[in-house]
């Protein structure tokens, strides 16, 4: 099964596994992955179902952040953890205006609250 099937994403993977709050059987997978073309930061899920051994459904695939704006660089790197209190996805990544010193540039982090199955 495939995560995204958009050409030219997947780029520096960041995947992390956290355990349903509300659900002792499942287990919620993340995935942080940049996509080349769209110069875009993508975050998808799933959840694992531990009872009946495999995925519940197909992955969602959600835009994090993208070269816009003030924001004309997305590093292709990123690094997905779950917030341990409340499962929520948390995403560190570096975002900056590539015509300013190196100095200026920033680390992101986001917690993403988007539809979580």
């Amino acid at each position: 099964m495939d995560v995204d099937d958009r050409m030219n994403v997947g780029v520096n993977p960041s995947i992390a596994a956290f355990p349903d709050l509300n659900n002792k059987d499942r287990i919620m997978i993340g995935i942080s992955y940049h996509g080349l073309d769209q110069r875009r930061l993508y975050y998808a899920y799933n959840a694992y179902d531990k009872f009946n051994d495999r995925l519940e459904s197909g992955w969602v695939t959600q835009t994090i952040d993208k070269q816009t704006g003030n924001v004309s660089f997305l590093d292709y790197r990123s690094s997905l953890t779950f917030n341990l209190k409340t499962g929520t996805p948390v995403i560190a990544y570096n975002s900056f205006d590539k015509d300013v010193p190196d100095a200026r540039r920033r680390l992101l982090c986001t917690a993403f609250m988007g539809e979580q199955a």
